[in-house]
């Protein structure tokens, strides 16, 4: 039996195995069938053997990139593409606005994941999981989220790196927490979840800014405990405006480009790249979206702290944490607050860290 944290965002599944072993995919996923023939042109194909976790980082790094499975089980049965490959090969996209609950395709990159941890030498793996769900639909989905969750499933890989294994991962339980709550207990523990690095946070009020994919979080810590009544969320996350990038780009260059092939040019900083061959600069769209949506979320993080002045600071994660680093400081300054911005750790892990964590504490002894 083993424990994870599992933060499941939609536009990165972000897991944590343990202490320094924790991994991050897009959550892409794009459905196949099960007859397709795929070409191979590598010259210098190579296999892998092992669990994730034991593989070297370029035989990792090969695997991940070349993410390719058969799921059987109650509820996910197909052929898929996961991760970047399925970022390259035409993805699923999934609209804005569809809750966690009722996403197909978004425990996929968890069992593949799951699927890879198992070592060569074991044929399945019993796992308790930790999870999150955004405070708009945490009341009315946290039951029907889990029993998504919980279940058996037959992985076959069909990757030319780790083609022909076969394994069972199965999920026995599995508990969901809000979304944001957990990167307060990140940042309270130390890495190994057996003492505390920060103690001053076990006292006092302290929020957290959670900028996922396709909503916001803002819970409000109290004593260590989630507030319900001054935490906020809302249904709008980094992906509403994303595509609205990826579609004026799309418009203006005749191009079919996604919204994760937008995320990955904004992680390497590529915004001034050819389009059929002729220069193109994405930053002047991408800071006047950008803008518009942290104007949004300082308006209602000052709002927040109008009604609950007692909050000494606002944690900065999530996937739009780095990308609107620059336009959060600019509002934030016009209003004369300050924000926290994680330094030390990659932001979009501290759920997942702190999921981890819980798990430990929950399921660890």
């Amino acid at each position: 039996m083993k424990f994870v944290g599992a933060d499941l965002g939609n536009d990165s599944t972000k897991i944590v195995f343990g202490p320094q072993q924790y991994f991050r995919i897009p959550n892409a996923v794009s459905q196949r069938m099960l007859n397709e023939k795929r070409k191979n042109l590598s010259i210098d194909a190579i296999r892998v053997e092992g669990s994730l976790i034991e593989m070297e980082n370029h035989a990792r790094n090969r695997l991940l990139n070349d993410l390719d499975v058969v799921i059987t089980s109650n509820t996910i049965n197909g052929r898929f593409f996961v991760g970047e490959l399925a970022s390259r090969n035409g993805e699923n996209e999934i609209l804005t606005g569809t809750p966690k609950a009722d996403n197909p395709f978004i425990t996929i990159p968890l069992i593949a994941m799951l699927a890879l941890d198992i070592p060569s030498s074991q044929h399945s793996c019993e796992y308790k999981v930790v999870c999150g769900l955004p405070i708009s639909e945490y009341t009315q989905d946290r039951e029907r989220y889990r029993e998504k969750l919980i279940g058996e499933y037959e992985v076959e890989f069909q990757s030319e790196t780790i083609k022909n294994r076969r394994v069972k991962v199965i999920i026995k339980d599995a508990y969901v927490v809000p979304e944001g709550v957990a990167v307060v207990l990140n940042r309270m523990l130390n890495e190994t979840a057996t003492g505390l690095r920060n103690p001053s946070l076990r006292q006092g009020h302290i929020g957290v800014i959670d900028i996922g994919a396709f909503t916001t979080d803002i819970p409000v810590i109290v004593n260590g405990k989630p507030d319900s009544d001054a935490s906020e969320g809302i249904a709008e996350g980094i992906a509403n405006y994303l595509d609205k990038i990826v579609r004026h780009v799309n418009e203006t260059y005749g191009v079919n480009m996604s919204r994760s092939q937008l995320v990955g040019r904004l992680e390497t900083g590529e915004l001034e790249f050819p389009i059929k061959g002729k220069p193109a600069n994405l930053r002047p769209i991408i800071d006047e979206q950008f803008q518009i949506f942290a104007r949004r979320i300082v308006s209602l993080v000052d709002s927040i702290w109008e009604n609950h002045f007692e909050i000494r600071e606002f944690f900065v994660v999530g996937g739009g944490a780095k990308a609107l680093k620059d336009h959060l400081t600019a509002e934030m300054e016009k209003r004369n607050i300050h924000l926290t911005f994680i330094q030390d750790e990659d932001p979009q892990m501290q759920n997942a860290l702190g999921y981890w964590k819980y798990a430990k504490q929950k399921f660890g002894g």
